[in-house]
């Protein structure tokens, strides 16, 4: 018997404890049957009465990516014994880093910037287009927060590494 504990965006960053025993996984006391398909990836899970395909991928860093009916599913695995060093980690990430600088993740041209000095952003939202091999890169605020400085303009060329722009954490997030 194993214990893994699970957390995604998808689940508003819950944390679900999972027993797995066999072709068996327990999830917050409901029992699921799970067994490989064919070696592509593709799994039956049965439930009570009902039985669903799932199509599953995992890589070395535990992220799993799981398609349910159609809906993708991203979610990261860990043993149970990590749980609690994960949660100090975080706990300590989020009393220490109140704001985050964005760097640009290649050399490129800034094409577009989205915001401004003050702008309040959520997390995941659209701030600069980097265009980097004739392609458009989305680079996408890390947390939610008020943009405290952009230090990049249209059309300005940029070296992997640059601060574009510090956003500064919401309080409550």
């Amino acid at each position: 018997m194993e214990y893994y504990f699970v957390t995604g965006e998808h689940l508003r960053d819950q944390h679900f404890e999972v027993c797995v025993e066999g072709t068996c996984a327990t999830i917050n006391d409901r029992s699921f049957r799970i067994e490989v398909i064919d070696g592509t990836g593709l799994w039956e899970c049965s439930m009570e009465d009902r039985t669903v395909p799932a199509y599953v991928e995992c890589d070395a860093t535990g992220t799993v990516r799981i398609t349910i009916g159609g809906y993708p599913y991203v979610v990261k695995c860990y043993q149970a014994g990590l749980r609690s060093l994960l949660g100090i980690i975080n706990h300590a990430q989020k009393q220490h880093h109140h704001t985050i600088a964005v760097r640009a993740p290649m050399p490129g041209l800034i094409k577009a910037v989205h915001i401004a000095e003050g702008t309040v952003v959520r997390r995941g939202e659209s701030v600069i287009v980097l265009e980097a091999m004739k392609m458009e890169n989305l680079l996408r605020a890390p947390l939610s927060g008020t943009v405290r400085s952009v230090n990049v303009a249209e059309g300005r060329a940029v070296e992997k590494g640059d601060v574009l722009c510090i956003i500064e954490r919401d309080s409550h997030e």
